[in-house]
Formats: C-alpha cells, structure tokens, sequence
C-alpha cells in the first residue's frame, strides 16, 4: 500500500539524514578518526566518501518517490495504464535516477555549465513530447523536481569535500 505522504516522508528523512550527518562529522572531527591508509581513499576523508555514498544511494530510491510524489500530488501523473505507457514510465523512471546521479556528480565538483548543457540536451531531445501540453506539464514537474533533488544533494557532497 503506497503511502499517501510518501514524498514529504522521503524529503524530511533526507533532511534529517542530511543535518546528523555534517552534525556528526563537524562536532567529532570524524575525518581524523576515519583516515583510510588504502586505495585512493587516502587523505584523511574516509567520513566524507561513506556520506556521500550514502547520500546517492539514497538519491537513486528517495529521488524517485520525491519525483512522483510531486507527480501525483501535482496531478500531472499519467494515468493511462496500457502496457506502453507502463513500459515508458518504468524506463523515465530509470532515465531520472541516472539523470539525478550525473547532475548530482557534476553539482558536487562545481561544473555548473556542463549542468546547463546537460538541462538543455534533455530539452531538445524532448522537444517532440512538448508539443502535447499533458506530457509537457509531467516532463517539466518531474524534470525541475529531480533537478532540484539532485541539485541539493550535489551541494551536500561538494560541502562534504570542502570540509
């Protein structure tokens, strides 16, 4: 059974993620004590690679319940449930979670013009779904919504190295 609030869940249970997290490392100085001697880890930041790869773990899954939830909330979900359009949004589903990881690792090393072209790349290869005004509305939404999910965990990451 779908929950009724589950992007409000997702997006406060990333937030408080999010704040123990940087509150942990920052107040216990994690990075001296998790210092990796091994692999390409070394440097002392060993605190800052296991936050991170959690935060994309959980930007692949948390991502898509956001996105949709916003869908849905925002009544822009498709509802017809032929087996095509079943197969079209399973695959948009697996285009945002790749799409929220590039943007995500692009926001994190601060490369904000490969962001632009790659929004822009999107726009164009969609332009043909645009013209009908249902697909555009459900293109936009979920497309910003997962921008922004991105955007934000991007920040965090690249907050987590600057550390």
């Amino acid at each position: 059974m779908p929950l009724k609030y589950r992007a409000e869940v997702e997006g406060v249970s990333l937030s408080l993620v999010a704040i123990t997290a940087f509150s942990m490392i920052q107040a216990q100085h994690l990075t001296a004590y998790w210092a990796i001697t091994w692999s390409p880890l070394r440097g002392g930041n060993g605190a800052a690679w296991v936050v991170s790869l959690s935060l994309v773990i959980v930007l692949m899954q948390g991502g898509t319940f956001i996105v949709r939830g916003v869908l849905e909330r925002g009544g822009t979900k498709p509802t017809d449930e032929t087996a095509t359009n079943q197969t079209a949004y399973q695959h948009g589903r697996m285009i945002g979670m790749v799409e929220r990881l590039i943007l995500a690792v692009l926001v994190a090393n601060s490369q904000y013009t490969a962001v632009a072209f790659f929004f822009a790349g999107k726009g164009l290869i969609r332009s043909k779904d645009l013209e009908s005004r249902v697909w555009a509305d459900y293109l936009l939404l979920g497309s910003l919504v997962s921008f922004l999910v991105a955007l934000a965990v991007g920040l965090l990451i690249g907050k987590l190295f600057a550390a």
